[in-house]
Formats: structure tokens, C-alpha cells, sequence
């Protein structure tokens, strides 16, 4: 019986796309595999299969495999999978928190991480946020985007803001915070005596 004894790929790797985005399925397009068999001759095969099809972070390389006569022969083909966005987050709340009545949202201090496939996080400063309105106290809803190589995330976050109807509301909440300060500080003080 003429069996086969290896496989072997043969085509230079410029015929093969080896590098991914996570999730992509493999392309064997272009790749010639070829078996060796027990009497020497060489032949090109069709016929085999390649696992994993779908590639994901964590492969490296793809397993050609072939059966003939209840034998079963591979060999590896080596590929780089990148990762992709998979979400984002806030890291960092923006500075603003008190605004007046039909202001706008001011993202100025916030940072947003973009996590990725492999579960790297990084900070990125190309996100985007809705334009949102403030015209009532309370909790509002901010969308913040961001976009890399063709894929967005979406973060519906909700924050916490006070909103004020005047500049002479502002300044009666600042003074009676203050007023609420002094107050605790003379306690404080009076506790330690």
C-alpha cells in the first residue's frame, strides 16, 4: 500500500493571508499543500481540512489536516490574529458635575478605556459623546462613542448632575454649602475641646 507519510506546505507566504482580525474566519485561498507517499512521489492534495476556521486572540497557528487509507497527516500553518474593540469604559469621571438649566454636557477631564478582544484595556482620546442638554435635576444619560478600524462601541452612561435654573441659585447653593462647612468646623472644634 502507497500511504501517505507527510504533509508539507509549498507555496511562499506571500500567497497566504496570515494575519487576521480577531474573530475572522481563515483563508486557505492560495495555499498549496502537498503529501509526500511512502514510494516517494509528490502530490498535490485537495481534500484537507484546516482547524480552527475561525480565528479568535489566542491562535497561532492553523492544523491542515489530511486523511487517506485511515491515516491522518498535518501540518501547521502559522497566522497572526489581532485583536479587535470589543467595548469601552469610563476610567475617569468628567470635572464638571454642576451645570444651568439647557447647558451642555462638558466631557473635559473624562477618560474613556477602549478594551479589546485579547482584554488589553488602553485610554483613548478620539471618543465622541451625544450632545446632551441638561433641563432638569437629576440623573441624565450620556452615549459615548468611540470607532477604530471600522468597529464602534457604544457606553449609554448615566452621571449624576446638578443643574441650576441661575447663576443666583448657583451662588445660594455655594453659600449654603459653605455656611454647612463653617457649621461642621465649629463642631469639630468644639468636640475637641
Amino acid at each position: 500500500h502507497i500511504l501517505p507519510l507527510t504533509l508539507f506546505l509549498c507555496n511562499p507566504t506571500a500567497q497566504v493571508e496570515i494575519v487576521y482580525k480577531s474573530g475572522e474566519n481563515f483563508d486557505p485561498s492560495g495555499m498549496v499543500v502537498e503529501a509526500l507517499y511512502t514510494n516517494g512521489v509528490v502530490c498535490t492534495i485537495t481534500g484537507y481540512t484546516v482547524s480552527p476556521m475561525s480565528l479568535t486572540d489566542n491562535v497561532t497557528t492553523v492544523i491542515v489536516s489530511f486523511a487517506e487509507a485511515g491515516i491522518i497527516r498535518t501540518v501547521g500553518q502559522e497566522v497572526a490574529v489581532l485583536p479587535i474593540l470589543a467595548g469601552i469604559e469610563i476610567a475617569s469621571a468628567p470635572d464638571k458635575t454642576q451645570y444651568f438649566y439647557l447647558e451642555s454636557f462638558d466631557s473635559t477631564g473624562m477618560v474613556v478605556n477602549a478594551i479589546y478582544s485579547n482584554g488589553f484595556k488602553e485610554s483613548v482620546p478620539g471618543f465622541t459623546c451625544q450632545e446632551t442638554t441638561f433641563n432638569a435635576i437629576g440623573t441624565h444619560e450620556v452615549i459615548i462613542s468611540y470607532t477604530k478600524d471600522g468597529i464602534t462601541k457604544l457606553l449609554c452612561k448615566q452621571f449624576l448632575f446638578h443643574v441650576f435654573q441661575s447663576t443666583c441659585q448657583l451662588k445660594a447653593v455655594h453659600s449654603f454649602i459653605m455656611a454647612v462647612s463653617k457649621v461642621l468646623h465649629g463642631i469639630i472644634i468644639m468636640h475637641r475641646k
